[in-house]
């Protein structure tokens, strides 16, 4: 009886186990599976880090498009874009006298977002103009 205690959980333990016979005869070890060939991880997306970063008002700003009033800039619009992080400017008739204006204008605009800029990155405009084909400075 003692012995018969003993060999019915020994022969429960080694019906669980496997063993592995090498297929191909040899030195009587099998071989590892060869190892599968890792991708390599995609690069980060500049855009997507920025925004992991922003808060949900900067995320609202970027989304928000305004007109100004007058041929220059003033300091309500500047204010608006050091505050709010607008993400564009609309031009109307009335804002514009002519070329060299324009891009005054335009050039004034940029310095006053600079700060913005820096804070939400320039990578934000290029890939958004890049998506509609156009260039950026």
């Amino acid at each position: 009886m003692p012995g018969q205690r003993l060999l019915i959980p020994a022969l429960l333990l080694l019906a669980g186990c496997s063993w592995s016979i090498p297929k191909s005869g040899g030195s009587g070890t099998a071989e590892p599976p060869p190892a599968v060939p890792q991708a390599p991880a995609p690069p980060a997306d500049p855009i997507h880090e920025r925004l992991k970063t922003m808060t949900a008002d900067q995320k609202i700003g970027q989304l928000l498009m305004a007109g100004i009033e007058g041929t220059q800039l003033d300091e309500e619009t500047r204010a608006m874009v050091r505050n709010d992080g607008v993400g564009g400017f609309i031009f109307y008739k009335n804002n514009i006298q002519s070329t060299a204006q324009a891009l005054q204008l335009l050039g004034s605009l940029k310095q006053a977002a600079g700060a913005a800029r820096n804070r939400y990155g320039s990578a934000w405009m290029k890939r958004a103009a890049g998506l509609r084909g156009c260039r950026t400075s």
